[in-house]
């Protein structure tokens, strides 16, 4: 009887063991399961994998998986370790706006920049204030380093997300300017929304295709331009140039 049980304590512990092992192993071709199938739906969401999640790790989620090592500048072998899934994992959340914030508290900072601001020797131009983080951080997305390319099908999902983001910005502006000035700020909340729908119906690339990444980017860009121009306005503050 008592061999018997240290037996069972042997077996339930080589299993512990053993789901351990395969929690930590890498996904590669030929894997299956849930886990490989929310990869495989994360990807899926991120525009670089096409079809739908089986949870078999096949050819096109070995080619997808190489596209984002190679948009990482990692090591193209078409594996997804622990690292790539958690670096998937934040991507995921930040391009599709998943359970992410805008902005940080300007006391985390040790020097917030107060309001966005054109800033010609700034990355894009641009200094962003520490409530318009995220919209740096996608910014920073569609530039990833010399040498590694942005997936087509990412690009898509990141430039829409910008438009959401600094759609939802210039609606908090808007009811944030709304709470000083209850005349003027709805006035002017209605010509720039006139102004967007005008300039959402027109802008098309050369082949009249209002999806087109080319299109994307020009209302992204848009509408990013609008929202740090009401930004400085609205709170005035200088460009923070430090470090």
């Amino acid at each position: 009887m008592k061999k018997a049980r240290i037996l069972s304590g042997i077996l339930a512990a080589v299993l512990v063991l053993l789901a351990a092992v395969s929690a930590c192993a890498d996904l590669k071709k030929g894997s299956r399961g849930e886990e490989v199938k929310e990869l495989q739906q994360q990807m899926i969401d991120l525009g670089v994998l096409e079809g739908s999640a089986d949870g078999i790790y096949g050819k096109k989620t070995v080619a997808a998986v190489k596209k984002l090592q190679q948009y990482w500048g990692k090591k193209q072998n078409g594996r997804a370790d622990r690292a790539f899934l958690d670096d998937l994992n934040d991507l995921w959340h930040l391009a599709l706006g998943n359970g992410t914030e805008s902005g940080v508290d300007p006391e985390d900072l040790e020097d917030p920049v107060m309001s966005c601001a054109h800033n010609e020797s700034a990355a894009y131009g641009f200094d962003y204030c520490y409530r318009h983080e995220e919209g740096k951080a996608l910014r920073d997305l569609l530039n990833p380093g010399k040498g590694r390319t942005v997936p087509e099908g990412l690009k898509r999902v990141v430039l829409k997300r910008i438009q959401e983001f600094w759609l939802e910005q210039i609606g908090y502006l808007y009811d944030e300017w709304e709470q000083e000035d209850e005349e003027t700020a709805p006035k002017q909340r209605e010509i720039f929304e006139q102004g967007w729908a005008e300039t959402e119906a027109n802008l098309t690339d050369a082949k009249g295709r209002p999806d087109s990444v080319k299109t994307l980017e020009f209302k992204a860009d848009w509408l990013e331009t609008a929202g740090i121009e009401m930004c400085f306005d609205l709170h005035g503050a200088e460009p923070n140039n430090a470090e």
